[in-house]
């Protein structure tokens, strides 16, 4: 079972006055706590081939986890009454959390975290309304299409991948552990700038008819491969909570990505997430 943590909001007032001026809590990572990724190579798969579930001879990813810091990071709604999705190292270890759209306007303090207790996964709890993306069937192609929303180093971001398999995610450092998760080699980004993808994390993992997949938890240093975690590890930390989940299909694609990252923020279904620590 996932443990629950409360988060305090004394500081939350003042954090969303602040909010604009973020930058001075990040790192040239973004914030990400877990910046420092060593990527090992996938075992090949035929394109088209259904993927098998997770195996100990899955490749793996190597993260260096960092302590609890004041950071940024990605959450996405997945029901209407303020069930929301993140990944555990953006949300652990805080003593108050926010989450804010783009401009500042919108913003939820977090009431509760139920953090994962194994797999880099966390669910936050808010009050207010929210428009929730959708679940999505766990049965996997190599080269499938996946699309990544979130805010690298505080700019909204979407990013066009492919599916190259299953891994392995081995942290190390502050926290140490292992967890199967999947790997993707990106396509492009909306819109398109350079450099790395910290404060992706906690961002959600569409498929082409907008459905959830997965929880972006890493990104390599290097422009190329995202981490997502796997589908058991998100029905572990949303145990009790189903009958809640809310949301509907729709199309994604390639051509259409900046207007659905410009849509999925507008109406409030993917937010920053800023995490206090004393």
């Amino acid at each position: 079972m996932a443990r629950r943590r409360w988060s305090g909001n004394g500081w939350v007032y003042l954090l969303v006055g602040l909010m604009l001026l973020y930058n001075i809590f990040l790192d040239d990572e973004g914030g990400e706590r877990r910046p420092r990724v060593e990527m090992l190579p996938p075992e090949d798969v035929t394109e088209g081939d259904v993927i098998p579930g997770p195996s100990p001879v899955d490749p793996n990813v190597v993260v260096e986890a960092l302590p609890p810091r004041n950071s940024q990071g990605t959450a996405f709604a997945i029901s209407r009454d303020g069930l929301w999705l993140t990944a555990r190292h953006v949300a652990d270890g805080c003593d108050a959390l926010v989450l804010a759209n783009t401009r500042g306007f919108t913003s939820y303090i977090v009431k509760q975290a139920v953090i994962h207790p194994r797999a880099d996964v966390a669910l936050l709890i808010t009050g207010g309304r929210t428009m929730p993306l959708k679940m999505g069937e766990s049965i996997f192609r190599q080269g499938q299409a996946g699309y990544h929303f979130g805010f690298p180093a505080g700019n909204p971001t979407a990013v066009d991948s492919r599916l190259l398999g299953r891994s392995v995610l081995r942290t190390r450092g502050f926290r140490s552990g292992r967890e199967p998760s999947l790997s993707w080699a990106e396509k492009r980004r909306v819109p398109e700038r350079a450099g790395a993808l910290g404060g992706l994390s906690g961002g959600p993992t569409l498929d082409d008819e907008g459905s959830i997949i997965g929880v972006a938890v890493a990104a390599s240093r290097r422009r190329g491969r995202v981490e997502s975690a796997a589908p058991a590890s998100i029905r572990t930390v949303l145990k009790g909570y189903e009958d809640r989940l809310r949301g509907q299909d729709f199309e994604l694609t390639g051509e259409n990505l900046g207007q659905v990252e410009q849509d999925l923020r507008n109406r409030g279904s993917v937010m920053r997430v800023f995490c206090r620590v004393s």
